[in-house]
């Protein structure tokens, strides 16, 4: 080896020392600027902030998207922590208290609505039913009309009853005025919504529209209250009846009050998720 190239080597070593030397204070002021980064407690507060923000604008799902996230994301900002659990707990009792509001202003209305029905209970049903005054069985058991059906969920459908001397084998029901018309889905005979039977030496069919097959014909008679509506039964052979205007009340108030019956329905199931909330919070 000749002395240039133990120069070159020489020269090799002292650069390789002087870059290590030159890292050590890099890698130090790195490390300081990282710990001079926002702490926790700080990111907390931030977040604390922003969800007040939301707060303000009444955007409750959002604030409390922003402290279940903090709360995850920073375990060791204790003070924050605690500070951010109980805008938390604040939220859902506030949630809960507008819910039970709402469920007592509908329970106000109900009340008010059902002076104009009888209350029922039916075999193997836990549900209670709201007849209306002017069709219940007493009133209507000799003729021929379309029943509305409700109960306290707010579920409501409508029920064909014909009787008459000669079996019509009806599946269906359709409510016309003119130019304008609607009817029931069909419904098959021999099924557990077509019943069919002899009544003091008439036939008698009763034919339940469930499960949203009324819905229709409900909104249609809903809308036009003040036409000279009329009904024909759908079968093997026809049936023709003009609607009593009691009928067309019954389905008009009937609907209005299972609007209300829903919302109420609606508003205590958030009232009790939000009540686990709290409890999960305690």
């Amino acid at each position: 080896m000749n002395i240039f190239s133990i120069s070159i080597a020489l020269l090799g070593r002292k650069f390789i020392a002087m870059r290590n030397i030159l890292m050590i204070p890099l890698l130090s002021v790195l490390l300081f600027l990282t710990s001079c980064g926002p702490s926790q407690d700080d990111q907390a507060a931030l977040a604390l902030t922003r969800a007040n923000s939301f707060l303000v604008k009444n955007d409750t799902t959002m604030a409390l998207a922003v402290i279940d996230s903090a709360l995850v994301n920073y375990p060791n900002a204790k003070d924050m922590r605690s500070k951010l659990e109980m805008m938390k707990g604040d939220v859902y009792t506030d949630i809960c208290n507008q819910l039970k509001r709402g469920v007592d202003s509908c329970d106000i209305i109900i009340r008010q609505k059902l002076k104009d029905f009888v209350v029922q209970e039916r075999p193997y049903d836990k549900n209670k039913w709201y007849v209306y005054k002017r069709q219940t069985f007493n009133r209507s058991w000799d003729r021929s009309f379309i029943e509305v059906n409700l109960n306290d969920k707010g579920v409501v459908y409508l029920t064909s009853n014909y009787i008459g001397e000669k079996s019509l084998d009806h599946t269906g029901i359709r409510v016309y005025d003119k130019d304008l018309s609607c009817k029931t889905e069909s419904v098959e005979l021999n099924t557990i919504n077509n019943h069919q039977s002899d009544f003091m030496e008439s036939k008698w069919e009763k034919v339940s529209y469930k499960d949203g097959a009324s819905d229709e014909l409900i909104d249609f008679i809903g809308s036009h209250p003040k036409r000279s509506l009329k009904a024909v039964f759908l079968g093997k052979k026809y049936y023709y009846i003009l609607l009593e205007k009691y009928d067309i009340e019954a389905v008009v108030k009937s609907y209005e009050l299972s609007q209300v019956l829903r919302k109420r329905e609606t508003l205590k199931k958030k009232l009790h998720s939000v009540d686990k909330q709290i409890c999960k919070n305690c």
